[in-house]
């Protein structure tokens, strides 16, 4: 929680254009946006490498399944 003096000190360094709170979403935003960028990029690497025989199956859906998971985790810790 912001005291006042904060709360203005970052009105002031801001030139009133947005808030502490709307910066916090716009960080939580571009951090979930990566997260997701991250994880479809791994299934898709995964899928292309499990059709060109590099991986078997289960270690592709074992690869979807940790990058799921991580996501999970990381967008929780976005969110708290």
């Amino acid at each position: 929680m912001m005291t006042a003096a904060q709360r203005l000190a970052f009105t002031e360094g801001t030139g009133g254009f947005f808030t502490a709170n709307d910066a916090l979403v716009t960080a939580q935003l571009l951090g979930a946006t990566a997260v997701f960028i991250w994880v479809a990029w791994l299934c898709v690497s995964s899928y292309k490498e499990w059709g060109d025989e590099v991986i078997t199956q289960g270690e592709m859906i074992g690869v979807w399944l940790r990058g799921v998971l991580m996501m999970m985790i990381l967008l929780y810790l976005f969110t708290t």
